[in-house]
């Protein structure tokens, strides 16, 4: 373009006056020849455009003086509608019809004022029926015949999509799908600074807001509506307490919704949040939740410990507040809401004695280390001193020689009452109280008894010295009101727990050694472990605190397992074990491994939830518990008048490799040990006695000069006797691990030996008197047998109902004869109910036939169907096993002899529940000693062990379905094995 300005010359309009700006074209109104294009494109120019003889047309000035411009605007009328056309430069004057356009465009009116937006409509096709159509044009014949253009087209495409040449439309739709291109591909970056990098690297985005909830619909669920309660709270709080920041509201349709009234309060507070509030990167750690955990042993490897309910001790009339076992294991105290402490024998679970008592019994302890039968009882406003009257000879003369050496000092200083020989033969010793006491405890040496009565003041906490017969009070005062009280086993120091407390006293120092405060809301329960480092402290929360003492005065763990408070906790004095019962209905069993390294935390793992008793309202469910002191059983006593004992069964045995392969029999084991050791056994059948079911089979052993004999009912079961005899006997000379039996000690090889034994024999389920496989419903006919012969009313079982998760069930079933109800409990229905027929069993055997005879007898008969030697048997166990007569027990018979037992027919004649009244009385005749324990065989059977410590040697064994089978098989065997020494 400047090249071509240069070489054309201007064009002189003045020079050329003959130039004639106008012609008769079209364009007569324009004055230069450009044509029409924009003028824009030359602004930077001088001349306009170009002539019809290539010259260049000058630019005219378009700006007036302003002289001229005020002169025009005063003298022309037409100023204000005159306009200069940017092509020719000139003035044109607008016309009215202009005006009027101009006008109509600016009111935001059509340009033509003429227009009609809205003309009148004329309906052609009117609503009226017309009799002639308006168009009655005929069809054409092409509407009638298809299209064959049409029909080539979609043979085309038919064919076509067959060939795959066309894509149908889904696959078209995939493959139309827009393809974008990097604009700046080509484009090389800037390198970025470190500053620019930085902030690229530690950019933050702003946070998200929060996802509206249901609170903030227009129409919000009936929940969500405040309520005039809430609503008034809500005004009255201040703004950063309210849970909401506004009120929801509902309203019938989205349209009524009005404005937000704090959209902009909302939105400041939002920036505010966004340009003030600092933003902070946080470093998220990648680790596994798992490995946060701490790594527990499962529950199968930390057996033994009560799994299932073996006994149920009834007979008390209200709720059971204190059960204790002696020493031994043999015998089990109780007390309750009824006014009775009662004995009962564990492994039978008969009652021994009953003693009366004045008023409820809240607390019953035996003497520490089972050196004397005797009983501290708490019973209202008094302490007393009773002897059990049950254990061998040795020990009841022991008794009545500390008893009275105690007596020799007394003098009527001395705080302590002696009752006279005929008020009461069990009563020793009674120590009142301004308060009803709540608990009882030795101390472990067995010469102090310290007492809790709240509400007595300075003498809530008593001690009682037994030697003298003296009652200190160690406290002049006590700050809060104490609950529990506990000796430590190794130390002079008392544990007095409070509400909320725990304070630790010297007794030597007589000073307060430590006060630890516990997050429990009310102490209810503690207990000590036997090394005395920890303490268990359960409280009415449901709470559990272990602490350990010498440590730290915070609890090392907290358990929140109980629903309802807890009423008692225990802890194993031989294994590692603790438990605690709630009102919940339920003991929840703990495994506790305490380490001699104070740097190791216990080791705490949950093991077992127990359920079998009910709840009782305004009582409670399950009152005390308490373990055996040398098997992994649990004692539990209920505000439903029942205690449980719950046994552990053990797990069937491994091979070394891990390799489940069953229980090894005695038999083979000693095959396996003879085969190492390149020995032969030697086996000689010594007597074979009776048929059938009356079969005894003896066998004798030897191997290397040690000889062991073995009786059994089959000549297998006698070997296998006769091999754990051997063992035994090898055991006992202690070269077990010569030959190769597993135990670091005699006394774990002889437990690795008792387990052993569980192997099949041909009596697996019991034996039930006639020598046949007893089944779950024994009980039930021994009951209904009895009662034919009895001539008594006939038993009416019903079922009181079941408790307990689904997998974890307990029912209960009931059994009523004339007014005499028992309950039994089970993981079954049949259980339950053989359950219940036992106890009915138990308590008809227990009760004088005279009083049975007023209220059951419906048909008098003057000699009942039994014969001479069923009759003795019945005899002999109302007079040796009977329960009480009035408020004492009667001793046992002094014309029993083993003579009357000898020559009694145990298989054929006497019913499998006269064993246990027979095994009760001839083991306090002989003063026997023997130990029980229990396991699984393969088939889920129980199988029990005997053991008579006074022949080591003899080892009976008795399997069943159940714990009660099993102990009636073995004791049956016990009774048989007797009977043929006594011949």
């Amino acid at each position: 373009m400047k090249e071509t300005s240069e070489s054309v010359p201007d064009v002189e309009t003045e020079a050329n006056p003959t130039v004639d700006y106008s012609d008769s074209s079209d364009e007569e109104d324009i004055r230069n020849t450009v044509g029409n294009v924009p003028l824009h494109w030359y602004d930077a120019y001088d001349h306009i455009g170009y002539s019809l003889d290539g010259l260049r047309i000058p630019k005219i000035s378009k700006k007036e003086d302003d002289i001229d411009e005020f002169l025009a605007q005063m003298e022309d009328p037409n100023y204000w509608r005159t306009v200069i056309d940017p092509q020719t430069g000139g003035k044109v004057v607008l016309g009215d019809d202009a005006i009027d356009v101009i006008q109509n465009i600016q009111q935001a009116r059509y340009p033509n004022s003429d227009y009609d937006p809205y003309p009148r409509y004329v309906d052609f096709f009117t609503g009226e029926t017309a009799t002639m159509p308006v168009c009655n044009t005929s069809l054409a014949k092409r509407n009638f015949i298809p299209s064959k253009l049409e029909e080539q087209k979609v043979r085309l495409l038919v064919k076509a999509i067959k060939a795959r040449r066309r894509l149908t439309s889904k696959v078209g739709e995939k493959a139309s799908k827009p393809v974008f291109y990097d604009l700046w591909e080509d484009e090389t970056p800037k390198p970025l600074s470190r500053t620019q990098q930085w902030r690229l690297k530690m950019h933050l985005p702003a946070p998200k807001m929060k996802l509206p909830d249901h609170a903030e619909s227009y129409n919000p669920p009936a929940e969500y509506l405040f309520t005039e309660k809430e609503r008034k709270e809500w005004e009255e709080q201040d703004e950063y307490e309210r849970r909401l920041d506004f009120i929801p509201k509902k309203y019938s349709s989205l349209r009524l919704v009005p404005a937000y009234d704090k959209y902009l309060k909302d939105r400041y507070r939002r920036c505010l949040d966004l340009y003030r509030a600092p933003r902070k990167k946080k470093m998220r750690l990648n680790v596994d939740p798992n490995d946060l955990l701490p790594q527990l042993p499962k529950p199968s490897d930390l057996r033994p410990f009560p799994t299932e309910v073996s006994i149920v001790y009834t007979g008390h009339q209200g709720p059971v507040r204190a059960v204790d076992v002696e020493a031994g294991g043999r015998y089990l105290a109780s007390g309750g809401d009824d006014c009775t402490v009662r004995i009962w024998e564990v492994s039978t679970g008969r009652c021994l004695l009953v003693k009366k008592c004045a008023e409820p019994v809240h607390g019953i302890v035996w003497y520490p280390g089972g050196k004397f039968a005797l009983l501290a009882v708490a019973s209202g406003k008094r302490l007393l001193l009773i002897s059990s009257g049950v254990g061998n000879k040795q020990k009841l003369d022991d008794t009545d020689i500390f008893v009275d050496n105690l007596w020799k000092n007394f003098s009527k200083d001395t705080d302590w009452q002696r009752p006279s020989d005929e008020q009461d033969c069990f009563l020793l010793a009674v120590a009142n109280h301004s308060k009803s006491i709540s608990q009882v405890i030795w101390h472990v040496s067995g010469d102090y008894l310290a007492t809790m009565a709240p509400g007595s003041g300075s003498s809530t906490i008593l001690v009682h010295h037994l030697g003298t017969l003296k009652t200190q009070i160690p406290f002049a005062r006590t700050k809060g009101q104490p609950r529990r009280i506990l000796f430590h086993p190794t130390r002079p120091q008392l544990y007095v727990a409070s509400s909320r407390y725990l304070r630790i006293f010297n007794l030597v120092k007589q000073i307060l050694t430590k006060k630890i405060t516990t997050s429990v809301s009310c102490i209810s329960a503690m207990a000590m472990h036997p090394k005395g480092d920890d303490t268990v402290i359960g409280g009415m929360d449901g709470r559990l605190n272990w602490y350990d003492m010498d440590n730290t005065i915070k609890p090392c763990k907290v358990f929140r397992y109980h629903d309802s408070g807890v009423r008692a906790v225990a802890c194993h004095g031989r294994y590692p074990l603790f438990a605690s019962v709630s009102d919940d209905a339920t003991a929840k069993i703990f495994h506790c491994t305490v380490y001699n390294d104070y740097d190791k935390m216990p080791l705490i793992v949950p093991l077992k939830i127990l359920r079998s008793h009910r709840k009782v309202e305004t009582v409670g469910s399950i009152l005390d518990c308490t373990f055996h002191p040398s098997q992994p059983w649990l004692f539990t006593s209920g505000a439903d008048g029942v205690i449980c004992l719950f046994t552990g069964l053990k797990v069937s045995m491994t091979t070394s490799e891990g390799c489940n392969k069953g229980v090894k029999s005695p038999l083979s084991l000693l095959h396996e040990i003879c085969g190492k050791k390149g020995l032969t056994p030697m086996y000689e059948l010594l007597t074979s006695q009776g048929q059938g079911v009356d079969s005894l089979f003896v066998y004798r052993l030897c191997i290397d000069s040690v000889v062991a004999t073995g009786r059994g009912k089959s000549k297998k079961l006698a070997k296998q006797n006769a091999a754990l005899n051997w063992l035994m006997m090898i055991v006992e000379q202690g070269n077990h691990r010569n030959w190769g039996i597993s135990g670091q000690t005699p006394a774990e090889a002889k437990q690795f030996l008792l387990r052993l034994a569980a192997y099949k024999d041909d009596e697996q389920g019991g034996v039930n008197g006639d020598g046949n496989a007893k089944n779950n419903t024994v009980y039930v006919n021994v009951l209904q047998e009895f009662c034919i012969q009895k001539h008594y009313l006939k038993p009416v079982f019903t079922e009181e109902g079941m408790c307990g998760a689904q997998h974890d069930q307990t029912f209960f079933v009931s059994v009523e004869l004339g007014e005499y109800k028992k309950t039994g409990s089970g993981r079954s229905k049949k259980l339950a109910k053989q359950n219940a027929a036992h106890l009915m069993l138990d308590f008809l055997y227990n009760t004088p036939e005279d009083e049975l005879n007023a209220h059951l007898l419906i048909e008098k008969a003057e000699d009942p169907m039994l014969n001479g030697q069923l009759r003795k048997a019945f005899e002999l166990r109302s007079l040796t096993v009977k329960s009480i007569i009035g408020e004492y027990d009667v001793q046992y018979d002094s014309n029993f002899s083993l003579e009357t037992f000898k020559n009694m027919d145990l298989i054929h004649q006497i019913p499998a529940d006269i064993h246990l009244g027979l095994f009760s009385a001839i083991s306090n005749e002989l003063d026997l000693d023997y130990a029980m324990s229990e396991m699984l065989d393969n088939d889920k059977n129980v199988v029990l062990f005997m053991q008579i410590k006074s022949h080591p040697s003899m080892v009976l064994v008795g399997s069943g379905k159940t714990f009660e089978q099993a102990r009636l098989s073995v004791i049956f065997k016990f009774l048989i094995a007797l009977q043929q020494e006594l011949a």
